[in-house]
């Protein structure tokens, strides 16, 4: 990126204070702070409201959509049960994925399919699938102790082996024991 004198300077009261907007030699708009650490703020005025729907955080580089206070290189934070964030082909075709109100991560696809192309899905409670071996092919489930269907119907994986059940309450109908 090729740099350039900023073509416009807004200073804060003594002049130590200030931030730049420019154009640089290859055309790119170029807004910079002088001041170290300084956070950048771009927002909107929601009827005397001050809104600041991007924030960029000066002594991490985080950014935050939706918030002040970003955690993590970029977080988007939207308090409502709809998606926090799009991904789009076209206005009506694309993926969303949002955190409910107790933290579960939600996903969804306008075309009714979730794919993993090429990988395997490890299913599994801390860092329970961090010593299992990893599968010799690709388009795999790993789970780490249950598949359970919405009939409850349930492949379980037990002490001795594999089990399945017709429903929690029932007694199990079919032992793989990889004992004996």
């Amino acid at each position: 990126m090729s740099t350039t004198s900023p073509q416009l300077a807004i200073t804060y009261q003594d002049d130590t204070i200030y931030s730049t907007l420019g154009v640089n030699a290859s055309g790119d708009l170029t807004i910079a702070n002088a001041y170290q650490d300084a956070d950048m703020y771009f927002g909107v005025n929601d009827g005397g409201t001050n809104v600041f729907p991007l924030f960029i955080d000066g002594a991490t580089s985080y950014v935050g959509i939706g918030t002040t206070e970003p955690q993590k290189k970029l977080d988007v934070s939207y308090a409502d049960s709809s998606a926090q964030l799009r991904l789009s082909q076209t206005g009506s075709v694309y993926g969303e994925l949002y955190i409910n109100s107790v933290g579960d991560l939600r996903i969804s696809a306008t075309g009714g399919d979730i794919r993993m192309l090429d990988e395997n899905l490890w299913v599994c409670t801390g860092g329970a699938c961090d010593n299992a071996t990893a599968p010799a092919t690709k388009g795999n489930l790993i789970l780490e102790t249950a598949l359970i269907f919405d009939n409850d119907f349930s492949i379980e994986k037990t002490a001795d082996g594999i089990t399945v059940y017709a429903s929690p309450s029932d007694a199990a109908i079919l032992i793989f024991d990889d004992k004996e």
